[in-house]
């Protein structure tokens, strides 16, 4: 999931076709060729399963919620904090596909928020 979003699907489509060029080509060893070919049919299979699982959620925007439910969820308004709520729910689906539903993120968001570290920080933030 995460090589989808971050590459795009055209992208890893072209990536894959790509290797299977090279080792189409020759040039390794009938071991190493053959652990390659399996690598290869073993990520094309997986990536093959998550799309058809769908559900996906790539990017914030595939979210089955967006920001104004978050700020009424936090009972907070508009702030980094809705961003950083966000990026967390979207990490979670990526995890996760079947919580792409406002009741399960909704879930997800209050037990995070309820969990030691509190509420969602931004990337890289400091814990007080």
């Amino acid at each position: 999931r995460r090589l989808l979003a971050r590459a795009g699907p055209e992208r890893v489509d072209a990536a894959l076709a790509l290797r299977r060029a090279e080792l189409a080509a020759g040039g390794l060893g009938p071991e190493e060729a053959a652990r390659a070919t399996a690598a290869l049919e073993e990520l094309e299979d997986l990536l093959a399963r998550v799309r058809r699982d769908g559900a996906l959620a790539l990017e914030r925007r595939h979210l089955a919620v967006g920001g104004r439910e978050v700020m009424e969820w936090l009972g907070r308004g508009p702030g980094p904090h809705v961003g950083a709520a966000l990026r967390y729910l979207t990490e979670r689906v990526f995890d996760d596909p079947s919580l792409n539903n406002p009741s399960a993120l909704r879930h997800e968001l209050r037990s995070h928020r309820d969990s030691p570290g509190g509420a969602p920080r931004e990337p890289g933030s400091k814990t007080r």
